[in-house]
C-alpha cells in the first residue's frame, strides 16, 4: 500500500474564492421579480460548503471572501482588495462595464474572474478578456432557448412586445435575430 501526495497530517491547502458583487435593484414591477436580500451570495456560500465536503478528501479547505461595491465604488479597488486577501478566483456579479474594468486590472494580478451576471454579447466578442470565464448566458443564448421552447411547444406564431428600458430593447433584438 503506497501513499502519494500530501500526508493526512499536513495542514489542508487553503483556497480562497472571492465574490465581488453590486447590490441588485429592488425596484421591480412584480413582487415575484424582487431578488432576495442575499441573492448570489447564498449560492456562493452553498458552493463553498459543498467544496469543503469534497475538499476534506483532497486535503483542501475553501474560504469565501465577499466584497460588495456600491453604485459609485471602484470595482478595481474591490477586486484588488480580494486579490490582496489571497483570492485568485473571483466570482463577479457586476454589469458589463464594471466587469471589464475589474478584468483589465485583474490581468496584472494573475486573477481569473468568473462572470456570473453580465449577459452582454460583447463580453464574448469584441470585449472578450482571456482572464474571464463566463457562466452567465448571453441574451442571444436566452433568446435561442426561448425560441427552441416555443417551437417544441408547436407555437410557430409569436408576438414580440418590447418594454421601454434599454435591456428590453437589447433582448428584443436578440429574439428578432
Amino acid at each position: 500500500f503506497v501513499w502519494s501526495g500530501t500526508a493526512w497530517s499536513d495542514a489542508p491547502q487553503d483556497i480562497k474564492i472571492g465574490y465581488l458583487h453590486q447590490p441588485l435593484s429592488r425596484i421591480k414591477i412584480s413582487l415575484i421579480d424582487i431578488p432576495a436580500a442575499n441573492d448570489g451570495i447564498a449560492g456562493a456560500q452553498l458552493g463553498i460548503v459543498d467544496d469543503n465536503t469534497t475538499g476534506r478528501f483532497l486535503n483542501q479547505h475553501y474560504t469565501l471572501i465577499e466584497k460588495e461595491v456600491g453604485e459609485n465604488d471602484d470595482p478595481v479597488a474591490a477586486m484588488n482588495a480580494l486579490a490582496d486577501q489571497g483570492a485568485s478566483f473571483i466570482v463577479v456579479s457586476l454589469d458589463a462595464d464594471r466587469l471589464l474594468k475589474a478584468a483589465d486590472a485583474a490581468k496584472t494580478r494573475n486573477v481569473t474572474l468568473i462572470n456570473a451576471f453580465a449577459i452582454d454579447e460583447r463580453l464574448r466578442e469584441q470585449d472578450c478578456r482571456a482572464n474571464v470565464i463566463h457562466v452567465a448566458p448571453t441574451r442571444a443564448m436566452l433568446a435561442d432557448a426561448l425560441a427552441q421552447y416555443l417551437i417544441w411547444k408547436k407555437w410557430p406564431k409569436w408576438l414580440l412586445i418590447t418594454g421601454s428600458h434599454e435591456n428590453d430593447g437589447l433582448f428584443a433584438d436578440a429574439v428578432r435575430r
